[in-house]
């Protein structure tokens, strides 16, 4: 009879991938950085890229696709639409814009195309990600463009927001924050009503508190 001993590798226990967010003072400052038209790497759709990720839960390639069409800044709530293509049904959404809004508008009406980021809507989505990474690591090197959007949760969670108005202004799943789904269907049928609307806009300027109280009053 073999005398046969298997050790077992020794698997080493790997720590739970963590989701850097952006604390408020990194945020204001990305926003500066991408807005210093003295650097080196200024772009025009950089800075709105970043106004409107750190306002909103939108990713980049969101804004890439965004044809002029679904920016409604002239109405009493302006708004931006996600529409078309998008990863998953709660993606489409409609989200009030509270921060900056003359300044977007500057930027998307100078724009020849008929996307708001222009000429960055001809590049990979790895491309345009790449180099707004590399905007925001210049503040926080653990961090990416995508940590906006995991910053936009935390900070609606933190003060207390209806879970059901993150998911519908994040574009989350039910189940991505624990909530009902047919509830959380139930209740986006309705959020696009202008009293509803001017509520989402209540709501957003909560969540940018941070944002809005650096503007002059």
């Amino acid at each position: 009879r073999l005398n046969i001993r298997i050790d077992k590798p020794i698997i080493q226990p790997t720590k739970p991938k963590t989701r850097e967010v952006l604390t408020p003072p990194d945020a204001l400052e990305i926003i500066s950085l991408a807005q210093n038209t003295s650097t080196n790497f200024y772009k025009p759709w950089k800075e709105l890229t970043i106004l409107l990720m750190a306002q909103t839960s939108c990713i980049a390639s969101e804004l890439q696709r965004m044809k002029k069409g679904s920016v409604l800044l002239d109405q009493e709530v302006p708004v931006i639409k996600i529409a078309g293509d998008v990863k998953t049904k709660h993606r489409l959404r409609t989200i009030p814009l509270v921060y900056k809004v003359e300044r977007i508008k500057e930027l998307i009406e100078a724009e020849q195309s008929e996307f708001i980021l222009g000429e960055a809507a001809q590049t990979t989505e790895s491309n345009l990600s790449k180099q707004l990474n590399q905007l925001v690591q210049k503040v926080n090197a653990e961090a990416v463009a995508y940590s906006f959007r995991h910053t936009f949760r935390l900070n609606g969670q933190s003060k207390d927001i209806n879970p059901l108005h993150i998911a519908y202004l994040g574009g989350w799943s039910g189940s991505s924050l624990n909530l009902n789904e047919i509830m959380v269907n139930y209740g986006k049928a309705g959020m696009e009503t202008p009293e509803m609307l001017f509520k989402l806009q209540s709501v957003m300027k909560s969540i940018n508190s941070h944002l809005l109280e650096t503007e002059p009053s």
